[in-house]
């Protein structure tokens, strides 16, 4: 999903040069025009990412470059697991881009976490359901509530199958948190929700 670029000069920069916008990348990269205002430190993270100058609304604005979250979807370990996740770079990243307010974004990084998981596993249902709510509330966002009520409704499903016997959420997701956001997202007042 995602997949493309859609720039035009009247949304970049003023001289339309696109490179120049920040980009979601590993601290250590050359190359990067990346501002250090734009900088947080990833909890419990041994890499520091950068935020996105902006975040991308469908048919609002630009389209991140393609390349734009290589250092994220890099970090991400070779397998998803549950006993893994606080090592889990793209995960904690993603986690923080969904905090931020950055919809989209969270989607992108999350999405490699989600296919190195084992299929039908805890973990790969709690990262789904992390990238529904962010679905949802990029729809909120976009205005779009019915879309948004749908995709909390898909999220409450996989973090259903995410739960173990002892009712604990993989991936350290708390319930209470998911509860919160769902809630936001079906009266339609999503405010952001801090899943670190």
């Amino acid at each position: 999903p995602y997949r493309g670029v859609g720039y035009s000069k009247s949304k970049l920069g003023r001289d339309g040069d696109h490179r120049k916008l920040p980009t979601l990348a590993a601290s250590g990269e050359v190359g990067r025009d990346v501002s250090s205002r734009f900088r947080f430190p990833v909890p419990h993270a041994k890499m520091t990412f950068a935020l996105p100058s902006y975040a991308h609304i469908p048919g609002q604005n630009a389209r991140h470059l393609p390349d734009a979250f290589d250092g994220a979807k890099a970090s991400a370990l070779a397998e998803t697991e549950d006993a893994t996740a606080p090592e889990n770079q793209a995960w904690l990243c993603g986690l923080e881009l969904l905090a931020r307010g950055f919809y989209w974004e969270c989607h992108e990084v999350l999405e490699i976490v989600w296919l190195r998981a084992r299929p039908n596993s805890q973990a790969r249902a709690a990262v789904q359901g992390v990238i529904q709510t962010a679905n949802a509330a990029l729809k909120l966002k976009m205005q779009k509530p019915k879309a948004a009520n749908r995709l909390a409704s898909m999220a409450e499903l996989h973090f259903k199958d995410a739960s173990g016997v002892n009712g604990q959420l993989a991936m350290g997701l708390k319930h209470e948190q998911i509860q919160l956001a769902l809630l936001q997202i079906r009266s339609g007042k999503f405010q952001g929700l801090d899943f670190r």
